[in-house]
């Protein structure tokens, strides 16, 4: 698969015209936008060209960007580029970055993955706060960076675990199956029965072993991924937690 991805910076309006206070004048408004595109039209490019070969740049400059490329590194490109950006700004929280991202077969129109990507952009952009990505697995709520980055964490130890053959893809698509009886519980009685369904799937999957249990130990992660405690208790599953599971699965398609 291939990945685009178009961010834009947050507010900048408003940076403008109130940003620089008292301060403000022609000369600073023109230097803080040089300044902005220099990060898209200057460091971008060289910073694609040493670290992200295979990711190329659509279009970038002034405040807005758009790169498509391999799908995996699109994605690990994503959270470098909110640090190299927060970076730049000095991590001020009044300049922030929004992401909208989309995944595609190479044989689909790159206009129809832009307007996916669009219309993600303007979801992580109109939620709370902005400062948000929306990407796969999290079109129901963009999520923070600082989630977004977890949920590709827990994606690579989820896939080392396959490649190591400790769990299996069928296992990571049955949680993802519970996950979505979980939601239809709410309206829906007949699906009240997840938690059990999920504790015989990670033993079944994940049996007990002798006093080096190495089983446990994933067990546990997985229950925490889930939003469960040791006693099923449904605490919520975190919003990075589909993410992480979709593109492990992904990996290994």
């Amino acid at each position: 698969m291939l990945a685009l991805l178009k961010a834009d910076v947050d507010n900048l309006g408003t940076v403008f015209s109130l940003g620089l206070g008292t301060r403000r004048s022609l000369s600073r408004a023109a230097a803080l936008s040089r300044l902005m595109d220099a990060f898209f039209t200057g460091w971008l490019p060289d910073f694609l060209r040493e670290s992200y070969p295979h990711v190329y740049t659509v279009y970038a400059g002034g405040d807005d960007m758009m790169v498509l490329g391999p799908w995996f590194d699109v994605l690990d490109f994503s959270a470098d580029l909110r640090e190299r950006f927060g970076a730049f700004a000095g991590h001020n929280p009044g300049l922030t970055l929004s992401a909208g991202v989309a995944l595609f077969d190479p044989k689909t129109p790159i206009s129809l993955a832009a307007r996916e990507a669009e219309a993600r952009l303007e979801a992580a952009k109109t939620a709370d706060g902005k400062d948000r990505v929306c990407a796969i697995g999290a079109t129901d709520r963009p999520m923070t960076w600082k989630e977004w980055s977890t949920a590709l964490d827990e994606a690579e130890e989820l896939n080392g675990l396959i490649e190591n053959g400790v769990v299996s893809t069928a296992l990571l698509y049955r949680l993802l199956a519970l996950d979505d009886r979980r939601t239809r519980a709410r309206t829906d009685p007949a699906c009240a029965d997840w938690r059990a369904k999920l504790g015989y799937t990670l033993f079944r999957s994940l049996p007990r072993g002798g006093p080096m249990d190495g089983n446990q130990t994933v067990r546990e992660r997985l229950m925490r991924l889930m939003g469960v405690d040791d006693r099923l208790a449904d605490g919520g599953a975190p919003p990075y937690a589909r993410v992480a599971l979709t593109i492990a699965l992904y990996r290994n398609r």
